[in-house]
């Protein structure tokens, strides 16, 4: 599956399911599931919580698949394409020069 249909599939899913969605609540899930992760991220690297690298990797792994299907209903609610944006974003990272950006910044590079 595409992530264009499974953007449209999911949006589908949830109407049949009753659960509202607005770009708002799309926002509020995504930052909600991040924070899921850093949660993750903190305990793993603090050694807490029995935090093993298995359960930290799933951790995040489900972390980040959540927060990419809410980012994608964030996009499907104000008519974005999430294929589209990151394969457009992917395209400007790989083009970017970082040295170049820091330079127009004032900034030197080590």
């Amino acid at each position: 599956m595409d992530l264009e249909r499974m953007q449209y599939e999911v949006k589908a899913h949830m109407e049949d399911q009753g659960v509202k969605q607005t770009d708002e609540l799309m926002l509020i899930g995504a930052l909600e599931e991040l924070g899921e992760v850093a949660h993750a991220l903190l305990k793993y690297r603090q050694g807490v919580m029995g935090y093993t690298p298995e359960k930290f990797l799933a951790e995040i792994a489900d972390g980040v698949g959540d927060t990419v299907i809410y980012l994608s209903q964030l996009c499907q609610e104000t008519g974005i394409s999430i294929e589209t944006s990151l394969m457009e974003a992917a395209d400007r990272v790989l083009n970017r020069t970082y040295a170049e950006r820091l330079e127009e910044k004032g900034s030197k590079v080590d």
